[in-house]
């Protein structure tokens, strides 16, 4: 397989270059962009597109290298929209898949070039693509009641400050801890694309933008501007980052609040706002009687979540705000306000 930036060479400028990928269903070209600036520099890949439902990152991706002028970029951007276009195509996974895991990518790296679907594109793109990476962010999303949040690992230093720079309300730097939360789906052989590159001694971050199914333009807009910022520390672009006055970092560990009793749940906190224990978080309306009963937060921290939730995240009825006995209301992290901008930037 040969590697996506061998065939590029060093001349400034934008090309698309078509990674062959060969599956037991027939062989596919996954299109790779790539943007060389007119200086040496950092090598950047920014990936999306893994679980089919996840679409914000896709845009993202496809808009900042739209706008990258290679005339000002120092270094090069790689640009990978879909990892898996199979699985956006067919809005999670492929048509008439009945058993979608060999087809989940997110679990599946650095792959075998002889196994499942998944295993075969991680392999092709880990060899051709990403073992070439300086820095890599794999941009997911989820649900639309939940704060985007930027991950990485405390021990790799330009990662904790490019995933500040990022300028999420959230960041967290146990993703050991996260990806240990989710080792029922990891092989043994494998990981997440960002445990992979961390492994490798490299710089990397997991991206989670608000939002499944659909565009959601101030996602999308998040996630430019940390593209922007993360290129712009890193000396790839000019200009100065933008980021939020007040960032929250996740300490790891967070308080859930389940409904009492039945009724329509009413939050009055936003979702990213900081609260007091035992600060009023919204409350639960009686269908039949009117009562309404206060829910509380149980600690100090931040709203990471402030809607009702029912047992799974897709079912229709679970994204009405009714809630019943046990329902998750809310969720607040235990946070520390994270550091000024300046030392942001350094």
């Amino acid at each position: 397989m040969k590697r996506i930036l061998e065939t590029v060479g060093g001349t400034p400028g934008k090309c698309v270059r078509n990674v062959r990928v060969a599956l037991e269903q027939g062989p596919v070209s996954l299109p790779v962009r790539v943007a060389r600036g007119r200086k040496d520099g950092p090598v950047l890949v920014a990936a999306a597109g893994e679980h089919g439902t996840e679409v914000n990152g896709i845009a993202v991706i496809d808009r900042i290298f739209q706008e990258v002028s290679c005339d000002r970029l120092r270094g090069t951007l790689v640009a990978v929209p879909a990892i898996n276009p199979w699985n956006v195509r067919g809005r999670g996974f492929p048509p008439g898949v009945e058993d979608p895991s060999p087809w989940d990518t997110c679990y599946r790296w650095p792959g075998d070039v002889a196994g499942t679907p998944a295993e075969r594109i991680t392999a092709t793109l880990a060899a051709t693509v990403m073992d070439d990476a300086d820095v890599v962010i794999n941009i997911h999303a989820w649900s639309w009641y939940s704060s985007s949040c930027a991950f990485t690992w405390r021990g790799d230093p330009r990662s904790v400050r490019l995933a500040k720079v990022f300028g999420l309300p959230f960041v967290d730097f146990s993703f050991p801890r996260y990806c240990e939360g989710r080792k029922e789906k990891l092989h043994p052989r494998h990981n997440m694309l960002t445990q992979y590159i961390l492994s490798r001694g490299k710089s990397a971050m997991l991206v989670e933008l608000r939002t499944h199914h659909w565009q959601f333009p101030e996602s999308v807009a998040a996630g430019l501007r940390g593209l922007r910022n993360v290129m712009i520390s890193l000396g790839m672009l000019p200009g100065e980052v933008s980021l939020p006055t007040r960032q929250f970092e996740s300490t790891g560990k967070e308080e859930v609040v389940r409904a009492s009793h039945r009724g329509l749940y009413v939050p009055l906190k936003e979702i990213g706002d900081r609260v007091r224990k035992d600060e009023m978080l919204g409350y639960l309306l009686d269908m039949e009687t009117g009562r309404r009963t206060e829910v509380k937060s149980p600690c100090a921290g931040g709203v990471w979540l402030n809607s009702r939730v029912g047992p799974g995240q897709c079912a229709l009825e679970d994204l009405h705000s009714y809630a019943d006995r046990g329902d998750m209301l809310a969720m607040i992290k235990h946070i520390r306000v994270s550091t000024s901008i300046g030392e942001c930037q350094r």
